[in-house]
């Protein structure tokens, strides 16, 4: 059976590993999920050596600042339709020559597989990380049978891997799951401020951190809202949504309607819409509670943020939330199809001791540094590049004894969870 260690010890007679070329493409560097992880990563690879480009065709740059820091070069092609950008990105990769593309998203994931073509001379990695409503089409079944192009198919989460090896078994023995990553020092607890409560500490705070996109489930979020003054007219709860409105797009609408539907209900005072903010992790300290009432979710940024916060979550029952959220312990679990259930979780993590508060924050803390552990993020992403990268495919040396085997494949890859380092 083939194997890959995530971190090797390294052998005193081979010399220091070599720093690879590495390309990450992605459509855009606007504010979401996808794009916080692509730049953690590309910031920690660089950070061990290789040679990182980010190469985008969509000219937002809310995580730009991010790179430039690390010194990480950005390459934007011009815009452009679909065929030619097909062309631009197979003309770039030819030009960089890159040992590893990783590919985020699914059309990013689509340009890089047929730049390959018809015979690819860098190793590919594409994710999947999201399949609305749990429902595979045929459409996305043809879709990602392109994928057999690929060397192997990152998940975020074991319930997106099952779908995918479900809709196309071929890709059962080149499917992994790696969960997201957070910078631990970035997402803080309070304690590290040695701030005990968040402002006005009579009212309970409640964030939410998502675009403003149906799948985010707002207009549930409203409803729980309603039912929350219904049920308890005499709780202090407040809600602040932040998030991408879309607005550069053209794509606002659904922004625009929970605005009006807001201000229709004369609830502006307890529910404000804000946008996106770079700060979000003073907007996390600053929180009671951190909702998230997806319809779908893969691993969540916000979750993995609110949780190295040291905030308690109330979250969708989606997905492998129940990995990540411990209902009663670190948050609570909700249905994001019944808002009175989103209410219900919020009122009670409103209705407990700010000690009992301070404890499910800490716990969640604890469970983050696990969990979303950054190098052990990165570690699993380097074992694939370094499996892939052109020149040096091939069996790699055996992995550490403890270590997660993809089920479902005659040839599974398998990763290990070495030692990390927070």
């Amino acid at each position: 059976m083939s194997r890959v260690a995530i971190e090797k010890e390294p052998d005193p007679e081979a010399g220091p590993d070599r720093g690879l070329r590495v390309t990450c493409c992605i459509d855009t560097l606007d504010q979401g999920g996808a794009q916080r992880q692509i730049s953690l990563l590309a910031e920690r690879l660089a950070r061990r050596g290789h040679d990182v480009e980010v190469l985008t065709y969509r000219h937002t740059r809310f995580f730009e600042p991010v790179l430039e820091a690390a010194a990480i070069p950005v390459r934007r092609l011009p815009p452009s339709g679909k065929l030619r950008r097909a062309v631009a990105i197979r003309r770039a990769l030819q030009a960089r020559q890159p040992d590893v593309v990783i590919a985020s998203l699914s059309g990013p994931g689509l340009y890089s597989e047929l730049a390959g073509l018809p015979r690819r001379r860098f190793g590919l990695i594409v994710t999947e990380f999201t399949v609305p409503d749990d429902t595979v089409r045929l459409l996305r079944r043809v879709r990602w049978a392109a994928h057999r192009l690929a060397d192997v198919v990152v998940t975020e989460t074991e319930h997106v891997r099952r779908l995918v090896v479900q809709a196309v078994p071929g890709l059962g023995e080149r499917t992994v799951v790696i969960r997201n990553g957070v910078d631990l020092d970035e997402f803080h607890s309070r304690d590290a401020d040695q701030v005990s409560e968040p402002m006005r500490p009579h009212v309970t705070r409640v964030l939410i951190m998502a675009a403003y996109r149906p799948q985010k489930n707002p207009f549930g979020m409203l409803a729980a809202i309603e039912h929350v003054r219904h049920v308890a007219p005499r709780a202090r709860v407040e809600f602040d949504w932040y998030g991408s409105t879309y607005l550069q797009y053209g794509q606002d609408g659904t922004y625009r309607a929970l605005r009006e539907a807001v201000r229709a209900r004369r609830l502006e005072d307890v529910f404000r819409l804000h946008g996106p903010v770079r700060d979000s992790a003073r907007r996390y300290r600053e929180a009671s509670l951190v909702c998230l009432p997806s319809f779908y979710e893969g691993c969540s940024n916000v979750i993995c943020e609110a949780s190295a916060t040291g905030v308690p979550l109330v979250v969708s029952d989606v997905g492998d939330n129940r990995q990540f959220v411990n209902h009663g312990v670190t948050g609570f679990l909700a249905d994001p199809h019944a808002p009175a259930t989103i209410a219900d979780a919020i009122l009670r993590v409103h209705r407990l001791s700010p000690a009992a508060r301070r404890e499910m924050g800490r716990r969640a803390r604890a469970a983050a540094e696990t969990l979303f552990n950054p190098d052990r993020f990165v570690n699993a992403y380097e074992t694939l590049i370094r499996r892939f990268a052109r020149g040096q495919r091939g069996p790699a040396p055996d992995a550490h004894p403890t270590e997660t085997r993809i089920s479902g494949s005659k040839s599974p890859i398998a990763i290990s969870h070495g030692p990390v380092h927070s």
